[in-house]
């Protein structure tokens, strides 16, 4: 028996070399003992050598070492693990009942410490004498607070994340593909076609939105005419954005001579942000009766239960490329952005672009929470 978690018999003993050991020496050769055997990508360890029913098969991609077989205090792992199940214990590899490595390597580091042990007994003890005697620390809290602290560290990786990555990245990979080539293809298309792709693309990456409505009227309170905006971009509360879609055009967003050593909006860009801020100044002043218009309009097209709602809106222009801007021209392009960020966000088709190879990169990275 070996610290309490490994039992071996004399027939799993290799290299023993018991002769060459000097009798007169305090120092012996190690022992060696066969503890599993690779197999098909697995090290498959009889249940026999861990005192355990089941066979523990280990994929071959983790490198295992004592902590994780032998817990604080010399709590064996795996025997904890067979008490709770009859079935063979799989770690690692594609099978379904398998645990993976990265679950496993966190239930490893979630096993509880000797301190951890010790501020969990004295956080129970502090709670019943605390109602009777005066002066006890408070080691409830800090018992909470070490948990937090540790279970920060150990935060894992979301399992829903860890199974939907792949779909992620087969999702995120044909919608890049579909945009390049719409911009590579930018004249096949007319504009309601185009718009209506593009909208699609964007429900797609951005979760704040979960329905468009195109051409969605804005009563103009001052002449109680009816605009029509692109798309009106609907949250899962009810409340809409408005959105404005150009095609590319090139370089349809910032001038390249300059105008007293500045770069300055194109008409194109210029004139779709006041377009926007224009739908939005008649969205807030047409109030209940512009509400009341749209959601007699659509509200046979929204989840019961959801009425849409005016609540601040503010607006995306989604304009031109910015790939071959120069430094000079991309500074004042962004100027011009922050300084009309507080109602309306400029989106260039390269910053879809860039959004789709970064969720890519991150999703094939691994996870994308960090603790």
């Amino acid at each position: 028996s070996v610290r309490r978690t490994f039992q071996f018999s004399a027939s799993d003993l290799r290299y023993p070399n018991l002769d060459s050991t000097d009798e007169h020496s305090d120092e012996h050769e190690p022992l060696n003992f066969e503890l599993g055997v690779l197999r098909a990508e697995y090290f498959r360890i009889p249940g026999t050598r861990l005192s355990i029913p089941q066979s523990v098969f280990i994929h071959e991609s983790l490198s295992p070492n004592l902590k994780h077989f032998i817990a604080p205090r010399g709590v064996s792992i795996f025997r904890q693990i067979a008490k709770l199940s009859k079935s063979d214990i799989y770690i690692g590899g594609s099978g379904n009942s398998a645990i993976p490595i990265t679950a496993f390597e966190q239930l490893v580091a979630s096993m509880p410490t000797d301190g951890e042990l010790l501020k969990y007994v004295s956080a129970r003890v502090a709670a019943v004498i605390r109602n009777y005697m005066d002066d006890v620390s408070d080691a409830e809290n800090a018992y909470k607070r070490y948990r937090n602290r540790r279970d920060l560290v150990n935060l894992p990786a979301s399992h829903l994340s860890i199974e939907f990555r792949e779909y992620d990245i087969d999702r995120f990979s044909v919608i890049k593909k579909r945009l390049l080539t719409m911009l590579a293809e930018e004249d096949q298309y007319s504009e309601n076609e185009w718009q209506a792709r593009i909208v699609d693309i964007l429900l797609l990456i951005n979760p704040k939105y979960v329905k468009a409505f195109k051409e969605a009227p804005i009563l103009d309170s001052r002449t109680s005419k009816k605009r029509r905006v692109d798309f009106l971009l609907m949250d899962a509360d009810g409340n809409v954005d408005a959105l404005e879609i150009k095609k590319p055009f090139g370089n349809a967003i910032i001038t390249k001579a300059t105008y007293r050593d500045n770069h300055v909006p194109l008409r194109e860009l210029s004139g779709s942000v006041i377009q926007v801020e224009k739908y939005l100044y008649h969205l807030v002043r047409s109030g209940e009766k512009g509400v009341q218009l749209l959601n007699k309009k659509y509200g046979k097209n929204v989840p019961p239960g959801i009425k849409l709602k005016v609540t601040n809106p503010s607006g995306l222009v989604l304009i031109g490329r910015d790939q071959n801007l120069t430094p000079e021209q991309r500074l004042d392009f962004e100027i011009v952005r922050r300084h009309y960020k507080n109602v309306v966000d400029i989106i260039t088709y390269d910053d879809l672009l860039r959004r789709l190879q970064n969720s890519l990169a991150v999703l094939e990275q691994g996870s994308a929470v960090n603790s």
